[in-house]
């Protein structure tokens, strides 16, 4: 799959300020085979290997964040489809071709509204199952065809649900600091499902990764969108030379720690770093104009307090209170 120019496209897009869910961009990674990255070649698939999808965000990330993380959800719902249920042929079809969209409402299990009770139950019947409370963050749900929602059973498992967009009530989305391409918002839901809905239940499956490598893999990719232009606004300014040039070489040794696939909670404490440490030399770079809500200095800065936040694991929290 020749990629340049959708990353052209993408990061061309990029440019203008919007708040538009970003359809023509995924429509266009659709026509480039994005979505059947993530499917096996029996099923129609391009069947990338682990390695590969991660250069593939990486790519994503340097050119539009947005676009990028929303292709995580959705592509990440299409890999649990796989996993947990691979007889669901047609709909992997459907979903690989861009034709039908799924999305997560995971994040309940790892990283969200852990110091509370669980917002998202099934209460399990002999013969259905009732799915009742909310999922905080869905990304694209509006936009979506179905989506993937994690809940604690009352039998103490987890399980991952698929429901269809009409079942769920979808609330109207936040203005979040960055990101709001993405419509990332909460959803409702009180229905009784077959039983044949459930994906999976078993508490030892890892149905949500916070921090795993892919979310490295977009916080490195911004990190590289950020020094590109760093050193735009540089050209022939040797003060900025030596940061932008120790920030790059960071990026370089992030990126091969990346495609070992090295711990991971270290390697995400850095990526971090580099993302904000990288936006902020953009930030320099652009000077007064930078600080303008249209410049794209400006975005990224916001952009990369979003890594903050996003699948960040306690560990990396603790990582980030305690350096200077």
């Amino acid at each position: 799959m020749q990629n340049a120019a959708l990353y052209d496209f993408l990061a061309e897009k990029n440019l203008k300020p919007t708040a538009d869910f970003p359809i023509e961009q995924l429509q266009k990674c659709s026509s480039f085979g994005v979505f059947r990255t993530v499917v096996p070649k029996e099923l129609g698939g391009l069947a990338y290997t682990k390695q590969q999808l991660l250069e593939l965000f990486v790519n994503l990330s340097s050119c539009c964040l947005s676009t990028a993380f929303v292709l995580s959800q959705f592509l990440g719902a299409i890999e649990r489809i796989v996993r947990f249920d691979s007889s669901r042929s047609h709909l992997i079809s459907q979903l690989a071709s861009g034709e039908k969209i799924a999305t997560l409402g995971i994040s309940q299990l790892s990283t969200s509204r852990q110091h509370v009770a669980p917002p998202l139950v099934a209460i399990l019947g002999q013969e259905s199952i009732h799915l009742k409370g909310f999922a905080p963050w869905v990304t694209g749900a509006a936009f979506a065809d179905f989506i993937l929602l994690g809940a604690r059973q009352s039998n103490g498992k987890n399980g991952l649900f698929l429901v269809a967009k009409n079942q769920v009530d979808i609330v109207k989305p936040a203005k979040l600091a960055a990101l709001n391409q993405t419509h990332t918002t909460s959803i409702k839901i009180d229905v009784v499902v077959a039983p044949t809905s459930r994906l999976c239940e078993q508490s030892s499956v890892k149905i949500a990764r916070p921090g795993s490598h892919r979310s490295i893999a977009l916080a490195l990719g911004l990190s590289q969108q950020a020094l590109k232009l760093a050193r735009e606004l540089t050209f022939g300014r040797g003060d900025f030379l030596p940061a932008v040039s120790r920030l790059e070489s960071e990026l370089a040794e992030c990126l091969r720690l990346l495609y070992c696939f090295s711990e991971a909670n270290e390697l995400r404490f850095r990526a971090n770093n580099l993302a904000l440490q990288s936006t902020k030399t953009a930030m320099l770079a652009a000077k007064g104009s930078g600080f303008l809500s249209t410049h794209l200095a400006s975005k990224l800065c916001n952009e990369a307090l979003f890594f903050l936040v996003w699948s960040c694991p306690p560990a990396v929290v603790h990582r980030h209170l305690q350096s200077p």
